[in-house]
Protein backbone atom coordinates (compact mmCIF):
# COMPACT_ATOMS: atom_id res chain seq x y z
CA UNK A 1 0.00 0.00 0.00
CA UNK A 2 2.91 2.74 0.99
CA UNK A 3 4.47 1.86 -3.09
CA UNK A 4 0.67 2.67 -4.17
CA UNK A 5 0.75 5.94 -2.46
CA UNK A 6 4.03 6.61 -3.77
CA UNK A 7 3.11 5.94 -7.39
CA UNK A 8 -0.30 8.47 -6.96
CA UNK A 9 2.09 10.90 -5.77
CA UNK A 10 4.65 10.44 -8.32
CA UNK A 11 2.03 10.73 -10.57
CA UNK A 12 0.43 13.84 -9.58
CA UNK A 13 4.10 15.54 -10.08
CA UNK A 14 4.51 14.51 -13.47
CA UNK A 15 0.91 15.91 -13.92
CA UNK A 16 1.71 19.21 -12.36
CA UNK A 17 4.89 19.07 -14.05
CA UNK A 18 3.07 18.72 -17.51
CA UNK A 19 0.95 21.42 -16.44
CA UNK A 20 3.52 24.06 -15.75
CA UNK A 21 5.57 23.44 -18.68
CA UNK A 22 2.61 23.28 -21.18
CA UNK A 23 1.55 26.41 -19.69
CA UNK A 24 5.03 28.65 -20.36
CA UNK A 25 4.84 27.40 -24.24
CA UNK A 26 2.19 28.96 -24.76
CA UNK A 27 2.78 31.02 -28.41
CA UNK A 28 1.99 34.56 -28.29
CA UNK A 29 -0.44 35.00 -30.98
CA UNK A 30 0.71 36.87 -34.29
CA UNK A 31 -1.90 40.06 -33.22
CA UNK A 32 -0.24 40.30 -29.52
CA UNK A 33 2.12 43.41 -30.44
CA UNK A 34 4.86 44.71 -28.66
CA UNK A 35 3.63 47.97 -26.09
CA UNK A 36 4.28 51.12 -27.86
CA UNK A 37 6.92 53.19 -25.92
CA UNK A 38 5.70 56.64 -27.77
CA UNK A 39 6.77 59.34 -25.10
CA UNK A 40 4.04 61.81 -25.70
CA UNK A 41 5.40 64.44 -23.43
CA UNK A 42 8.29 64.78 -26.00
CA UNK A 43 7.13 67.37 -28.09
CA UNK A 44 10.07 67.72 -30.28
CA UNK A 45 9.50 64.52 -31.19
CA UNK A 46 5.49 64.87 -31.92
CA UNK A 47 6.44 67.97 -34.06
CA UNK A 48 9.26 65.78 -36.20
CA UNK A 49 6.53 63.10 -36.23
CA UNK A 50 3.69 65.72 -37.60
CA UNK A 51 6.00 66.90 -40.05
CA UNK A 52 7.15 63.98 -41.44
CA UNK A 53 3.49 62.94 -41.43
CA UNK A 54 2.65 66.25 -43.63
CA UNK A 55 5.35 65.96 -45.70
CA UNK A 56 5.63 62.52 -46.75
CA UNK A 57 1.90 60.82 -45.67
CA UNK A 58 -0.67 63.34 -45.64
CA UNK A 59 -1.23 63.25 -49.61
CA UNK A 60 -2.89 60.34 -49.72
CA UNK A 61 -3.78 59.66 -45.66
CA UNK A 62 -6.22 62.23 -43.79
CA UNK A 63 -6.49 62.52 -40.34
CA UNK A 64 -10.09 62.94 -39.92
CA UNK A 65 -10.79 62.83 -37.19
CA UNK A 66 -8.10 65.93 -35.93
CA UNK A 67 -8.39 69.21 -36.45
CA UNK A 68 -5.05 71.48 -37.37
CA UNK A 69 -6.05 73.85 -34.47
CA UNK A 70 -5.87 70.69 -31.90
CA UNK A 71 -3.24 69.36 -33.31
CA UNK A 72 -0.90 72.17 -33.38
CA UNK A 73 -1.97 72.74 -29.27
CA UNK A 74 -1.21 69.01 -28.75
CA UNK A 75 2.17 68.87 -30.41
CA UNK A 76 2.95 72.62 -29.09
CA UNK A 77 3.17 75.10 -31.65
CA UNK A 78 2.13 78.22 -32.67
CA UNK A 79 -0.69 78.99 -35.29
CA UNK A 80 1.84 80.66 -37.43
CA UNK A 81 4.20 77.51 -37.18
CA UNK A 82 1.28 75.54 -37.96
CA UNK A 83 0.34 77.81 -41.10
CA UNK A 84 4.11 77.90 -42.26
CA UNK A 85 5.43 74.18 -41.83
CA UNK A 86 2.07 72.31 -41.89
CA UNK A 87 -0.81 73.39 -43.99
CA UNK A 88 -0.19 73.25 -47.82
CA UNK A 89 -3.82 72.69 -48.98
CA UNK A 90 -5.45 76.56 -47.92
CA UNK A 91 -7.27 75.07 -45.20
CA UNK A 92 -8.70 76.75 -42.01
CA UNK A 93 -6.98 75.65 -38.72
CA UNK A 94 -10.11 74.74 -37.27
CA UNK A 95 -10.99 72.21 -40.65
CA UNK A 96 -10.44 68.86 -39.64
CA UNK A 97 -7.10 67.01 -41.80
CA UNK A 98 -8.03 65.89 -44.54
CA UNK A 99 -6.12 64.33 -47.55
CA UNK A 100 -4.48 66.83 -49.87
CA UNK A 101 -5.26 64.03 -52.75
CA UNK A 102 -7.49 66.26 -55.68
CA UNK A 103 -10.02 64.58 -57.31
CA UNK A 104 -8.12 64.44 -60.59
CA UNK A 105 -4.86 63.29 -59.00
CA UNK A 106 -6.92 59.74 -58.17
CA UNK A 107 -6.93 58.12 -61.52
CA UNK A 108 -3.21 57.24 -61.00
CA UNK A 109 -5.30 54.30 -58.91
CA UNK A 110 -7.04 53.41 -61.86
CA UNK A 111 -3.64 52.61 -64.47
CA UNK A 112 -2.79 50.50 -61.15
CA UNK A 113 -3.38 46.56 -62.83
CA UNK A 114 -2.57 43.95 -60.45
CA UNK A 115 -1.68 41.76 -63.27
CA UNK A 116 1.70 43.51 -64.00
CA UNK A 117 3.04 42.68 -60.14
CA UNK A 118 6.03 40.68 -59.95
CA UNK A 119 4.88 38.39 -57.59
CA UNK A 120 2.00 36.60 -57.71
CA UNK A 121 -0.96 36.43 -55.13
CA UNK A 122 -2.62 33.58 -53.48
CA UNK A 123 -5.91 33.53 -51.63
CA UNK A 124 -5.00 32.66 -47.58
CA UNK A 125 -6.51 29.38 -46.68
CA UNK A 126 -7.84 30.45 -43.66
CA UNK A 127 -9.78 33.97 -44.07
CA UNK A 128 -9.67 34.12 -47.86
CA UNK A 129 -7.36 37.38 -48.21
CA UNK A 130 -5.11 37.93 -51.34
CA UNK A 131 -1.73 37.70 -49.77
CA UNK A 132 1.50 37.52 -51.69
CA UNK A 133 2.45 33.65 -52.83
CA UNK A 134 6.03 33.64 -50.72
CA UNK A 135 4.24 35.26 -47.22
CA UNK A 136 5.12 33.17 -44.52
CA UNK A 137 2.23 34.55 -42.72
CA UNK A 138 -1.23 36.08 -43.70
CA UNK A 139 -1.01 40.17 -42.92
CA UNK A 140 -4.86 39.76 -42.39
CA UNK A 141 -5.82 37.11 -40.35
CA UNK A 142 -2.33 36.29 -39.17
CA UNK A 143 -2.13 32.60 -39.59
CA UNK A 144 1.07 30.94 -40.51
CA UNK A 145 0.54 29.32 -43.94
CA UNK A 146 2.47 26.00 -43.52
CA UNK A 147 4.09 24.36 -40.48
CA UNK A 148 7.94 24.76 -41.47
CA UNK A 149 6.71 29.05 -41.29
CA UNK A 150 5.95 28.62 -37.34
CA UNK A 151 7.98 30.23 -34.93
CA UNK A 152 10.44 28.14 -33.56
CA UNK A 153 9.29 27.92 -29.36
CA UNK A 154 11.91 27.15 -27.17
CA UNK A 155 11.85 26.36 -23.51
CA UNK A 156 12.89 28.99 -20.93
CA UNK A 157 15.85 27.46 -19.52
CA UNK A 158 14.01 28.10 -15.75
CA UNK A 159 11.52 25.56 -16.64
CA UNK A 160 13.46 22.78 -17.47
CA UNK A 161 15.70 22.93 -15.14
CA UNK A 162 12.48 22.95 -12.54
CA UNK A 163 10.86 20.63 -14.50
CA UNK A 164 14.25 18.17 -13.97
CA UNK A 165 14.80 19.14 -10.39
CA UNK A 166 11.63 18.16 -9.28
CA UNK A 167 11.55 14.83 -11.55
CA UNK A 168 14.53 13.95 -9.60
CA UNK A 169 13.35 14.77 -6.58
CA UNK A 170 10.16 12.39 -7.46
CA UNK A 171 11.88 9.62 -8.36
CA UNK A 172 14.23 10.11 -5.57
CA UNK A 173 11.33 10.02 -2.89
CA UNK A 174 9.47 6.83 -5.08
CA UNK A 175 12.23 4.78 -5.13
CA UNK A 176 13.97 5.21 -1.81
CA UNK A 177 12.63 4.99 1.87
CA UNK A 178 11.73 8.87 2.33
Amino acid sequence: MKIFNKVILFSFFLSLFSVVYSASSVEKKSNDYLPALNDITDSKSLQRGARNFFNYCAGCHSLKYVRYNQMAKDIGISEEQLNSYLMFTGAAPQDIISMNMLEEDEEWDDAYDEEELDEPLIPCPYCGVEMLEESPQCPSCGNYISAEDLPTTSQPTWVILTAVVCLLLALGWVFSGW
